[in-house]
């Protein structure tokens, strides 16, 4: 997996290479401390960017939206040193796939970590509380009676991939891509990407961006 940090405090970038290098040491860690330097690694297959919303430059959901145009198929979770819900649910609205505060404890920050590393979602329990689970089925339940294009459809949504993207890296129509994605909301029983994401952190789900060749 190759992994882009975007964070201006050094200190921070090297704790948290540090930490990754513990939890999983096949992850190939880049580094930018703005946007702009980030942008340095458009050539590159990014998997996955931790961003923080705090830097010079582009900052808050500006970010968010700068680094999906210069890296349309990594997910984005945010590493912010907020921790309002408020900020939370804008991040995801805007395409992030989760959020992890700094302020979490070491063992709870790394645990968010080891989850979106291995392609699950996450959010802070002060971004679920109040939040009722959608849907009467379990999560997994769902995805297994998807079809294997609306399960990439859906994974590729709720990993914050835009509707233009998906539809060029399944070759489909966005018309197909939106009839798709409907089909898996509805069974998932919310109204949109931004609720599926919240349902997959609460229940600790992971739904892949990518399935797997054999699975297609």
């Amino acid at each position: 997996m190759n992994l882009l940090l975007i964070d201006d405090h050094t200190m921070f970038r090297s704790g948290l290479r540090f930490l990754l290098a513990q939890i999983d040491a096949g992850v190939r860690v880049l580094e930018a401390g703005s946007c702009a330097e980030a942008r340095g690694y458009r050539d590159e297959p990014i998997d996955l960017v931790l961003l923080d919303l705090s830097m010079p430059g582009p900052s808050g959901v500006a970010a968010i939206e700068d680094v999906r145009a210069a890296f349309a198929s990594a997910t984005q979770i945010i590493v912010s040193g907020e921790d309002d819900p408020c900020l939370m649910h804008r991040s995801i609205a805007a395409g992030a796939a989760g959020f992890i505060p700094k302020s979490s404890s070491p063992a709870a920050f790394a645990d968010a970590l080891r989850r979106v590393l291995a392609g699950g979602t996450y959010l802070p329990p002060q971004a679920l509380r109040g939040r009722a689970v959608a849907g009467t089925r379990p999560l997994s339940a769902v995805v297994d009676g998807l079809s294997a294009r609306q399960s990439e459809v859906f994974g590729r949504a709720v990993h914050g991939l835009t509707r233009d993207t998906i539809a060029r890296e399944l070759e489909l129509s966005e018309d197909a891509v939106d009839d798709a994605l409907s089909v898996a909301l509805r069974a998932l029983g919310v109204a949109d990407r931004t609720e599926a994401v919240y349902a997959t952190a609460r229940l600790g789900v992971s739904v892949p961006a990518r399935l797997p060749a054999h699975a297609r």
